[in-house]
């Protein structure tokens, strides 16, 4: 979605940089201002002056982000491989780096909230309808794919997605960790009702927000409950379920640390390490390139 997709775009390529995918870190860094102006034409046509103002804003935040933010990163990546190198691990510790992954996510919003809520008060009406169409085409696309699915086809889906990224990560996986994986899986709650129900409601309340851009005080308002208080607008059943989840996980985490063997160890080291020296080496261009464009 038009605001969300912006900022997604952005905590994709963090989750790239923190290691959690098969992502290529510098090449996807490099291309991030494009791939945020791609999720913005899925969704509507801006005219010259609103694509001007969008640039400006993409490259000021990429400056911003590549000398303030990655610095972050690698100190959040530093302390992952301090907590992979130590014996054992409560699963609290591993949502700990859950809730730094959520600070992440608040600076982006603070940061980009100012272009982002300028940007939306200068849409037409017709710009408006496109967005709402848009993001109604997409929700009922991935409802059709995701909603509808069996248990057993879900079940299906969701192992062969963490089961690829825990071989991405940790390389061939022993038959204990495929099962710790797939009982994982089976224990933790089925929220695909919930969460559409939630984007549901959720898209409603942004174009009821972006429809009424003409009070600024209202838009700033209900722009920062949506992106950094979006919590409230789920329902309880599935915050519940939410909490469980992440419970699991923690769980689930805690487990596959345990077994983890030595060249597993060893190869998940190794990449966050790599992952450390590209988050340094784009730092410094970053603050490079901001003295530069401080002294012009």
């Amino acid at each position: 979605m038009l605001v969300r997709g912006f900022l997604l775009k952005i905590l994709i390529i963090t989750v790239c940089l923190l290691g959690l995918g098969a992502c290529s870190t510098k090449m996807s860094y490099y291309f991030l201002d494009w791939a945020i102006e791609w999720e913005v034409d899925d969704y509507v046509d801006l005219n010259d002056e609103q694509q001007q103002a969008l640039a400006q804003a993409i490259d000021e935040f990429i400056l911003w982000h590549q000398a303030n933010e990655l610095p972050r990163y690698s100190q959040h990546l530093t302390q992952v491989i301090e907590d992979i190198a130590t014996p054992s691990l409560e699963a609290e510790r591993w949502l700990h780096h859950s809730q730094l992954g959520k600070a992440h996510w608040q600076r982006l919003v603070a940061f980009n909230l100012e272009a982002i809520t300028a940007l939306i008060a200068s849409l037409s009406d017709a710009q408006v309808a496109q967005i709402d169409a848009n993001i109604r085409r997409q929700i009922a696309e991935d409802k059709d794919k995701y909603l509808n699915a069996s248990d057993e086809d879900w079940l299906k889906r969701n192992d062969e997605n963490l089961l690829e990224r825990a071989e991405d990560l940790l390389g061939e996986l022993s038959v204990q960790q495929r099962l710790m994986i797939r009982k994982y899986n089976r224990n933790r709650p089925r929220t695909t009702a919930l969460w559409y129900r939630y984007q549901d409601d959720w898209s409603s309340r942004f174009i009821s927000t972006i429809q009424h851009r003409q009070d600024p005080v209202r838009l700033h308002g209900e722009l920062v409950l949506l992106f950094t208080a979006a919590d409230t607008l789920k329902a309880p059943e599935y915050q519940q379920a939410l909490v469980q989840n992440r419970l699991a996980m923690g769980e689930l985490l805690q487990q596959l640390h345990a077994s983890l063997t030595t060249n597993q160890q060893r190869k998940v080291v190794n990449k966050l390490q790599d992952l450390i020296a590209d988050l340094n080496d784009l730092s410094a261009a970053g603050m490079n390139n901001l003295a530069l464009n401080q002294n012009l």
